[in-house]
């Protein structure tokens, strides 16, 4: 193409007002084409900030909430709506060598060694307090036996499900006290307390004990005898 058909292309133009037309109309789809790509690249880096601003208080919040719950001295376990345990504390994670999460609801008693507090049998899964809890039953201070390696620990579990917004159970927490002690020592004085009944009711005298007021706290079998009483009215 020589110069001349260069000038007739740029400036003979036949309808010069179309053309201008379609040039302005190029020219405005190219500067609304920038403008929508600047405020598209600014919502973007909108969004990433307030994603990132989301992510670290997402972040804060569980750490809040891995920190208070191994702050507790109880056992605390937390399973989803599936029955599947997604968590513990590391209390609860010292009870077992293996600590076993995602374990189904009916191997919760075999995975985890859930007895009853006689150590008889394993527990039923309708007996388990992290069970009740996901069912939305109320749990509290529920007795339970744990095997931890040899030792045979008794537990007193609270707990409660775990609601969303619209009250759907999502999950379900339970927190287990070692009470082994104290219901062991409970034991020991039952077993003291009969042990003496036993005692005072072999006495072949009569045998009456009192409180510091006067007032009559035992007697054994020859003076109900005597007094013409029954047991329950001795009682």
């Amino acid at each position: 193409m020589c110069s001349s058909d260069l000038a007739k292309a740029i400036v003979q133009v036949e309808n010069y007002l179309y053309a201008t037309s379609q040039i302005a109309q190029t020219t405005l789809r190219s500067i609304l084409g920038e403008q929508e790509l600047d405020e598209l690249l600014s919502e973007r880096e909108r969004l990433n900030q307030a994603l990132q601003q989301q992510a670290v208080e997402l972040r804060r919040e569980r750490d809040y909430h891995v920190a208070l719950l191994e702050s507790l001295n109880d056992h605390v376990v937390v399973t989803d709506a599936a029955g599947h345990l997604i968590g513990n504390n590391e209390n609860a994670a010292r009870l077992h060598t293996e600590v076993k999460t995602g374990t189904s609801v009916d191997s919760w008693a075999a995975d985890h060694q859930l007895y009853a507090p006689d150590f008889s049998r394993l527990l039923e899964t309708g007996e388990i307090p992290l069970y009740q809890a996901l069912q939305g039953d109320a749990v509290d201070g529920v007795l339970i036996g744990v095997k931890s390696g040899d030792e045979h620990l008794l537990m007193a579990c609270r707990g409660s499900a775990i609601r969303d917004e619209d009250d759907r159970i999502v999950g379900a927490v339970v927190a287990m006290n070692d009470v082994t002690i104290r219901e062991r020592t409970l034991a020991a004085l039952q077993d003291a307390a009969k042990q003496q009944a036993d005692v005072i009711e072999a006495i072949n005298e009569g045998l009456v004990l009192t409180d510091t007021h006067g007032c009559i706290t035992v007697m054994n079998t020859r003076i109900r005898d005597l007094l013409g009483l029954s047991p329950s009215a001795a009682a």
